[in-house]
């Protein structure tokens, strides 16, 4: 658990969890709709940028396939292709950033190697949905 802060902030809402409906067809079937999870906690920190990775205060920064990234030595940018969301922030700036802590071992093989050498620095992966500055 982290200590409290005025800085890090947890918001959990019932959109950020996988809702799950269980109905009965007329068969007597069970069926499950899932709904897509959305991740919302909120972090804040400043940007770093190491071999190529994107880091904001100890957590190590990934996106999903939906973003172009690109990292520079010190700028980046990363536009989400379907919201058309557009984040542009440069070494040193002060952002707060939208998603989630994850674990290597929940990504798929191509998002592992989406991934590559940013998942051996030291940090916790942020699953990114978004930030600000």
């Amino acid at each position: 658990m982290h200590p409290p802060s005025s800085k890090r902030t947890l918001a959990i809402s019932t959109v950020a969890a996988l809702a799950l409906a269980f109905a009965c067809s007329e068969e007597g079937e069970s069926q499950v709709d899932a709904s897509p999870t959305r991740l919302t906690a909120r972090e804040t920190g400043m940007v770093a940028i190491e071999q190529g990775c994107v880091k904001v205060g100890d957590l190590v920064l990934v996106w999903g396939p939906e973003f172009t990234v690109e990292v520079s030595d010190e700028a980046m940018t990363a536009a989400n292709n379907l919201t058309g969301e557009r984040i542009e922030w440069r070494t040193g700036d002060e952002v707060t950033v939208g998603g989630g802590r994850v674990r290597l071992e929940s990504f798929s093989d191509s998002m592992k190697e989406r991934i590559g050498v940013c998942a051996s620095l030291e940090g916790e992966l942020w699953l990114m949905s978004g930030g600000d500055r």
